[in-house]
């Protein structure tokens, strides 16, 4: 019998999941919930920031010279812009907290819910979201097989359509 050298299997100090549906309808809100457990026998503190973002690249103009993202941001219904943060060209409105601060003690688990609200129908990122530990001033990796990109559907009801030819 051959002896094996020992092998030291060390579990990671903290895990991220991220809650997110795969697809999306224009002025329909997205629920989404980001999960960090700490496995550590230490209080950890951390830092969350939620990034908006932009899709000028995709952004095109129409035959009749009017711009596609402008068409959509006037389309807003007004129940959801006073205080928001908008500017043409962005994806999502964001609602819930884009940057905050929390502790989560060992072995547990801390949940930060926000909703996304889609302006802008195809292929679009997903806000970016960094978490740095306090502790050891580091960014936490991205949850395994996290999405990327969500694809959202035109809304087909007509709450978020407008009549530019007007």
């Amino acid at each position: 019998m051959i002896p094996l050298p020992s092998l030291k299997i060390s579990r990671p100090s903290f895990s991220v999941d991220l809650d997110t549906p795969s697809s999306g309808m224009v002025g329909i809100v997205l629920p989404h919930s980001l999960t960090i457990t700490n496995h550590t026998n230490l209080l950890q503190e951390f830092v969350l920031s939620i990034a908006g973002t932009s899709n000028l690249s995709s952004v095109s103009s129409s035959p009749g010279g009017v711009n596609k993202a402008n068409a959509n941001a006037a389309a807003v219904p007004a129940a959801i812009t006073p205080g928001a943060d908008f500017v043409t060209g962005e994806v999502f409105l964001i609602s819930g907290d884009k940057i905050t601060s929390f502790a989560i003690h060992p072995h547990g688990s801390h949940t930060v819910k926000y909703n996304l609200i889609p302006l802008l129908a195809g292929k679009h990122p997903l806000p970016q979201v960094q978490i740095t530990s306090k502790r050891f001033t580091k960014e936490l990796p991205k949850a395994k097989n996290t999405p990327r990109l969500i694809f959202i559907n035109p809304n087909s009801s007509g709450a978020f359509n407008q009549n530019t030819n007007q």
